[in-house]
């Protein structure tokens, strides 16, 4: 068995240029739209987890609110600096929609 290994958003891409996978394991979304293309079997989905996203400030740091979506919007505005691991295009979505506002 060959496993290929990447991000959601990379794996997509590559299935959707036609790159040949007998099982794809990638986020409920990307999956939906994989189905929308016909690049996946309609009907196949299983999921199979769930994953949390944390979020961390550094020592010293106040604690950012992030009771509720405007919440968290505003202290990713309000910061300086913000470092993201990568899980497709969930954080591009949002880093695209704060850059936007701050311009």
């Amino acid at each position: 068995m060959t496993v290929t290994y990447g991000g959601v958003g990379g794996l997509t891409d590559r299935l959707q240029k036609d790159e040949a996978a007998d099982v794809a394991i990638v986020s409920g979304p990307q999956i939906d739209e994989l189905q929308k293309s016909g690049k996946v079997v309609a009907g196949s989905r299983v999921d199979i987890a769930k994953v949390g996203v944390g979020v961390f400030v550094r020592k010293g740091a106040a604690k950012p609110d992030i009771s509720s979506a405007d919440a968290f919007k505003r202290s990713m505005l309000a910061a300086s600096r913000a470092m993201l691991v990568g899980y497709g295009r969930l954080y591009e979505v949002l880093m695209i929609d704060v850059t936007e506002i701050r311009r």
